[in-house]
């Protein structure tokens, strides 16, 4: 339905920029520059006969001036100019590419004592948060054209009034135990790359569809990141973390893990390599389709656990990456039968295509960590704390 989606708003995006452009074209009349007279070169003309005796000699008639109907090099526009400037992230439609504006917003909390929600849904760019010291969001898109990324401003109230509808860049989610989420609404028909300012202890809910990476460093919170078509990258983060990329890497170095949380990396076609502290205490679920697993930790290796505990787990993970971590979940079960099945019916070896789940515990095991990927190498390393 998340294909359908996106197919869908791309295809109402290209209707809406067309049907703007051919306005445009239509309204605004064109206005040739001042045009230039050139004189016309003469013409070639017989060697005239002299004039018979007594006859008067007639001057020369002067050579006609010659105006171009249009001047090379002015003919105007045409309507779709810069419709689709570039399909790589599709830049605004009708916008000129090449052109980088700045825009600038700060997103208070509701409050600001308490760790905040920060809830970010990007179509086309990249997103960078880095810890600040401050207590509210810093927001700074760099996009392409003149159409703004970021939502207006609201206007100040009249003097003695005070404002009733919430805000346009930020809203209290109903669902937040704590009522202290902020949702950035962003255009999403415009590219561009966010960089965030975020207090150190906040919670970030981040998904990039197509465009760049997305980074994080230095935040302490619960970490929910989505990346369709690109990689993942969280430097010096704590807490719990829940990373998914589909066509992209995912590279994870924690300093600190919060303890009796779930946490799940997982990517379709891309490397996982993860560095936890060495202390960190955990059961391990560690798998590679068509990859190996790597760990510096010393593992015990376990038996698979039985269907109950699984179940369990597993609903404990779906609840804390929401639904699209459930919909990759079931892509990749879904190639993994494909790919057995083809193997029985052609009759070659399916041990590859078997189950290849490693089970096992470090420093006598905790919380589940689960990592996965179906094309790509697995790498769990231990790090210096």
């Amino acid at each position: 339905m998340r294909g359908t989606r996106v197919e869908r708003i791309a295809a109402w995006g290209l209707a809406m920029g067309l049907m703007r452009a051919g306005s445009a074209f239509a309204q605004t009349p064109f206005a040739y520059p001042p045009q230039a007279t050139v004189p016309m070169p003469p013409l070639p003309v017989a060697p005239a006969t002299p004039p018979a005796p007594g006859q008067p000699v007639l001057p020369a008639p002067a050579s006609p001036a010659w105006t171009p109907a249009v001047p090379f090099g002015t003919l105007p526009p045409a309507p779709w100019a810069g419709v689709w400037r570039s399909f790589d992230g599709l830049a605004y439609l009708g916008q000129p590419s090449g052109e980088r504006q700045v825009e600038t917003m700060d997103m208070p909390f509701a409050d600001p004592s308490k760790p905040g929600t920060l809830v970010v849904q990007l179509l086309f760019g990249s997103i960078r948060v880095k810890v600040a010291n401050r207590k509210d969001v810093g927001v700074r898109a760099s996009r392409v054209g003149r159409v703004n990324m970021l939502p207006p401003k609201p206007e100040p109230p009249p003097a003695g009034m005070r404002r009733l509808t919430p805000a346009a860049e930020s809203a209290l989610a109903a669902g937040d135990a704590q009522g202290n989420q902020l949702v950035l609404r962003l255009n999403p028909m415009v590219q561009g790359d966010l960089e965030l300012e975020v207090p150190a202890r906040t919670n970030l809910n981040l998904r990039v569809i197509n465009g760049g990476a997305i980074e994080v460093e230095g935040v302490e919170g619960n970490l929910e990141v989505n990346n369709v078509n690109g990689p993942i990258r969280l430097r010096g983060v704590s807490g719990s973390v829940v990373a998914d990329a589909v066509n992209g890497d995912v590279n994870v170095v924690m300093t600190r893990v919060a303890e009796q949380k779930v946490m799940a990396f997982s990517s379709l076609n891309g490397k996982l390599d993860v560095t936890l502290p060495r202390t960190t205490k955990a059961n391990l679920k560690l798998r590679s389709d068509n990859g190996d697993v790597f760990t510096d930790f010393d593992v015990v290796q376990t038996q698979a656990p039985t269907a109950s505990a699984s179940a369990t787990s597993s609903q404990t993970t779906r609840t804390s990456a929401q639904t699209w971590r459930a919909d990759l979940d079931a892509t990749l079960a879904d190639v993994s039968r494909r790919m057995a099945d083809l193997n029985r019916r052609t009759g070659r070896r399916g041990e590859r295509y078997s189950d290849r789940t490693i089970y096992g515990t470090i420093n006598g095991g905790g919380p589940e960590i689960e990592a996965r990927s179906f094309n790509g190498a697995v790498l769990i390393r231990r790090g210096p704390q």
